[in-house]
């Protein structure tokens, strides 16, 4: 699992007691690392990338209600090329993952709500783990077809497509990977630039804003480190 903190002191003056500096060597200079970026159920980010069975995806979030599709793509409600990770939009007490023609459907989704979990996906194995590595819930299907390419892009804090477009999600994300044959594809680490909320992906030294025409990103309390400590600044 990564990025696990080691330790995490919420202090309102946190960075005056421990003389913390920022970790120069995680961000670069401009940017101020986030604990989170939390959603409005409005704002996105269009990832760009087009998925495929090769992907691993694995997703550090807090929904903060049973609301909203935290990543994916699918063109139609039947879709054999689509991959989605969230709520479903209709009344069903579930979490869903959606992968290709197969649909993981984890019931009692208030159990998801308040939570920071990790949402692991890939084509051998659909799961949601505790930030303890506990298994919470997992299903491990053999998607048909055995390969695909999304013929749509990927979002996050959403879904790109035609069914699922409107169902933003609200909560948190704490960190967000793709790795594609041992390639690592995205690496976002939560933060601010100038003032706006979003990611710096460190696979490609790309700042990630919102994709959206509306909406905002608001980023949680600032990290500074010292000795290898994270401390939270409130």
């Amino acid at each position: 699992m990564k990025r696990l903190m080691m330790a995490v002191v919420a202090v309102c003056a946190a960075s005056a007691a421990f003389g913390a500096t920022q970790d120069e060597g995680r961000l670069p200079a401009g940017y101020e690392e986030a604990e989170y970026v939390q959603g409005d159920g409005t704002a996105y980010i269009n990832l760009g990338l087009k998925l495929t069975e090769k992907d691993v995806i694995e997703c550090v979030a807090m929904a903060t209600e049973p609301l909203g599709i935290i990543f994916g793509e699918r063109n139609a409600a039947t879709s054999s090329d689509g991959v989605l990770c969230g709520f479903p939009p209709e009344s069903e007490n579930n979490f869903n993952f959606f992968y290709t023609s197969r649909k993981s459907a984890f019931p009692g989704k208030a159990q998801f709500v308040g939570q920071k979990l990790v949402y692991h996906c890939e084509a051998a194995r659909r799961a949601i783990y505790g930030m303890d590595g506990t298994l919470i819930a997992a299903n491990t299907d053999t998607p048909s077809p055995a390969t695909f390419t999304a013929p749509i892009d990927c979002y996050l804090f959403g879904a790109n497509g035609t069914t699922w477009t409107t169902d933003k999600f609200a909560g948190r994300i704490y960190s967000f990977s793709v790795v594609r044959e041992d390639a690592l594809l995205f690496d976002f680490v939560p933060c601010k630039r100038k003032g706006e909320a979003g990611f710096y992906d460190t696979a490609s030294g790309t700042f990630f804003g919102n994709s959206a025409e509306s909406g905002a990103f608001v980023a949680g309390p600032v990290l500074k480190r010292d000795s290898g400590l994270i401390i939270s600044v409130r």
